[in-house]
């Protein structure tokens, strides 16, 4: 195997040189006051500070935001309980089971005539069956505040 030899390249940066003066900070051939080197880092000391707080305050904004979710959904969970436990009530009387009879399945006894309405609806209460359906914390969103879309974009948070 033959011996090939690189040859040497040196290569140095050229160094700028920083030093202090009465009058402020001289970088190279450029003079800065004492306000502008003061004011550069007070900048550089903001920046850092952002940059090293970012994460802690993300995770902060997303337990917040998903502290919201939680709470929301134990509201819909309350509400479906006091539901089931009205509804369990009512089932529990012969009049509340023979209702039931005749409001799912169209019973009527002997004699009767059974007559169905359509069209009509009672308010802007939730059906029986929206009450009763399982709530999962996918199914729920954060409530919404007026700083929210700000932040949401900011740190990621998907309001899913």
């Amino acid at each position: 195997m033959p011996n090939i030899k690189m040859p040497r390249v040196n290569f140095t940066l050229p160094k700028l040189p920083i030093s202090t003066t009465e009058t402020g900070l001289k970088v190279g051939s450029v003079q800065l006051g004492r306000t502008s080197t003061i004011s550069l880092m007070v900048c550089t000391c903001l920046v850092l500070a952002c940059l090293l707080m970012y994460a802690p305050v993300k995770d902060y904004y997303t337990a917040v935001r998903d502290q919201a979710k939680a709470e929301a959904a134990l509201e819909i969970v309350t509400t479906r309980n006091a539901a089931l436990i009205e509804d369990v009530a009512l089932l529990t009387s012969e009049a509340g089971m023979e209702d039931r009879a005749r409001e799912q399945y169209g019973w009527v006894r002997q004699g009767e005539n059974a007559v169905t309405v359509v069209g009509l609806s009672e308010g802007g209460e939730p059906s029986a069956a929206e009450i009763l359906r399982t709530v999962t914390l996918n199914d729920v969103k954060a409530p919404e505040t007026w700083y929210s879309p700000l932040l949401d974009s900011v740190f990621g948070y998907e309001n899913a």
